[in-house]
């Protein structure tokens, strides 16, 4: 099934009934920064009308508010956090929360004593530290395959059973179509996408 909005595979459904979509991972993310930012403006429009009342009333702090959301912390620089440790000219602006759940996953995985599990925690990390660092990448395209790793990390925490292992199988195929063949990058993905995928695979029978 292809993405309602490009070509690409579709990996989630959005909307109900006549007006439900099918989106890919790209268009899946970009999907729900919007509905986020619809969400926030609509709290800031309820906790303005909310202190025009206790204005009016003379009364302060009696009706309920939205608490404000924190903007998303953005480091330009060197990254070193527990696990993942980024650096060089080529580091740009990151979002340092998708870093620090992929970095809180690993130490989850990692620790788990499970070899197959580690393996894919020592993969996130190396995929992580080289996507993020990486000279030839877009931002934008650099931003899609963080995003696609913070995914994959957050299902790699959840129990086996219930991890959802064709979907993801599928996502992190797309990583190195998002990074291009011609990417010096592709090396790197070469040695560590198969050990991050091994978690995914289910046996037969």
């Amino acid at each position: 099934m292809k993405c309602n909005q490009c070509n690409k595979p579709a990996m989630y459904q959005v909307g109900e009934g006549e007006a439900v979509k099918f989106l890919c991972n790209d268009c899946a993310f970009k999907h729900r920064a919007l509905m986020d930012a619809q969400m926030e403006e609509l709290h800031r429009e309820y906790n303005m009308v909310a202190s025009q009342i206790e204005n009016t009333l003379g009364m302060y702090g009696v009706v309920p508010k939205y608490p404000l959301r924190p903007s998303p912390t953005v480091l330009a620089g060197n990254v070193s956090l527990h696990n993942i440790r980024i650096s060089g000219g080529n580091v740009g602006v990151l979002n340092t929360g998708t870093i620090g759940r992929i970095d809180t996953a690993v130490s989850l995985i990692g620790h788990s004593g499970n070899p197959q599990e580690m393996e894919a925690a020592k993969a996130l990390q190396a995929l992580t530290e080289a996507v993020a660092g990486s000279a030839e990448l877009t931002k934008q395209n650099k931003d899609a395959v963080l995003e696609i790793l913070d995914l994959v990390a957050s299902e790699a925490t959840v129990p086996k059973e219930q991890r959802r292992c064709g979907a993801m199988l599928a996502t992190i195929a797309n990583i190195s179509t998002i990074v291009g063949a011609a990417c010096a990058l592709q090396v790197t993905l070469g040695q560590y996408l198969p050990m991050l995928a091994a978690l995914f695979q289910q046996k037969p029978g």
